[in-house]
């Protein structure tokens, strides 16, 4: 299994309003944002100050059998993670137990800070990192709220997290809202909170709001509370986010991510004209931006790949490919392909199928610079075999949405 850079990892949490089987509900909302990390998972369920956990690698299918699930009983707070690149991790401190997406730029920083006060972390996991540093100032004598009030105004980084705690779930992202977190509703009156809400959307969840950029909020039997103000120093959501890493149908930050991949590709069609007979999309990739990229050409667009779904890993000896390319569609064509990677093995399957030309265009600009919230670049990938290669210009990705992040980017 290979994870790519695109995995940014994903967290799933709840605050019911009576006891239920919420791993059964955790593992639902994490299928559904299997998309953002197949590294690794993890549930964790809380009943009172008692916290059970079961992690696994892999995704949550691979990972968690239903032995594991069945152990962790019923409860009322509840979360989980899928983990992609090093973007997500857990921890479970006696009475707490808190889950983070995301990356954190001063987390060595505050191992050591931790170290001077005699408190050693076990593991180099961010989360642990944020869950010690609370449990620091809860045993100084802050409330739990006012503990995680101090903890989040050290941290430095682009992230979203969950603390669960006894009474309540908190929930909080960072102050330039790099990393996406929104909040749903349980039918018992309870609230559900997703780093997309195609997961709340999948369970029948209807949806709330986001917690906007540097907000802490406490769900609990009185309800939503905002314990924090959205922060003052404007939304800077990473554009990788709507262009790459979440599924088509979800909506961040009141921003949906079909529409703005199909004006992706429109833009695309004007910045990389080219002549093509059909505009197909890259196999993997949803259609939005190659069908933005046909309208605005007026070239037509043909499917030009079947997935092999019911093709899987069984037989070692004999390995299948994902994709099968339509001949048909593409025969003697010059063939424009849209997608957000340069792929080199699709580019030989039209090819071979007897494609006159392919000419690949890239819905993501080229990422040569590291992020500064952690991130690893995404230089340029090369040709792959194609006749001529466009990406979508850093420019461009400003005119998309407002708000959005773009450094990395050229």
């Amino acid at each position: 299994m290979q994870v790519t850079d695109r995995e940014r990892g994903a967290l799933f949490a709840l605050r019911a309003g009576r006891l239920r089987n919420a791993a059964a509900e955790l593992l639902r909302g994490l299928s559904l944002l299997q998309h953002r990390g197949r590294e690794s998972c993890g549930l964790i369920v809380g009943r009172g100050d008692a916290f059970r956990a079961c992690a696994g690698v892999g995704t949550v299918a691979e990972g968690l059998d239903e032995q594991a699930l069945a152990s962790l009983g019923v409860g009322r707070c509840a979360a989980g993670y899928v983990r992609g690149v090093g973007a997500a991790s857990a921890f479970v401190a006696e009475h707490a137990a808190l889950v983070l997406e995301g990356y954190l730029t001063n987390g060595d920083k505050l191992r050591e800070v931790l170290a001077g006060r005699g408190v050693f972390c076990r593991t180099a996991e961010d989360a642990e990192a944020v869950c010690r540093l609370w449990l620091s100032a809860r045993n100084e004598g802050a409330s739990e709220r006012e503990a995680l009030v101090q903890t989040l105004r050290r941290l430095q980084g682009a992230f979203a997290l969950v603390l669960l705690t006894a009474d309540e779930l908190l929930a909080a992202r960072d102050p330039r809202g790099a990393c996406p977190l929104c909040i749903g509703e349980l039918p018992d009156g309870g609230y559900a909170f997703a780093s997309e809400s195609c997961a709340l959307d999948g369970g029948g969840l209807p949806f709330l709001r986001d917690v906007a950029p540097g907000e802490l909020v406490a769900a609990g039997d009185g309800g939503l509370e905002t314990l924090l103000p959205p922060s003052d120093r404007g939304r800077a959501l990473c554009a990788l986010e709507l262009l790459a890493a979440a599924r088509a149908d979800s909506v961040l930050d009141g921003v949906a991510v079909s529409s703005l991949r199909g004006r992706a590709g429109s833009l695309l069609a004007l910045e990389h004209a080219v002549r093509g007979d059909v505009v197909a999309a890259l196999p993997g990739a949803e259609a939005d931006a190659a069908l933005g990229y046909a309208q605005q050409s007026g070239i037509p667009f043909v499917n030009a790949f079947v997935e092999n779904r019911y093709v899987s890993g069984f037989f070692a000896a004999c390995p299948a490919r994902g994709f099968n390319p339509v001949a048909a569609a593409v025969r003697g064509k010059r063939v424009v392909l849209v997608g957000d990677r340069v792929n080199g093995q699709a580019v030989a399957l039209l090819r071979g199928c007897g494609a006159r030309e392919v000419h690949l265009r890239v819905m993501l600009p080229i990422c040569p610079h590291p992020c500064r919230f952690g991130g690893a670049p995404q230089p340029d990938a090369g040709m792959g075999g194609a006749d001529t290669v466009g990406y979508l210009s850093a420019r461009h990705v400003h005119l998309l949405a407002g708000g959005l992040c773009a450094d990395c980017m050229v």
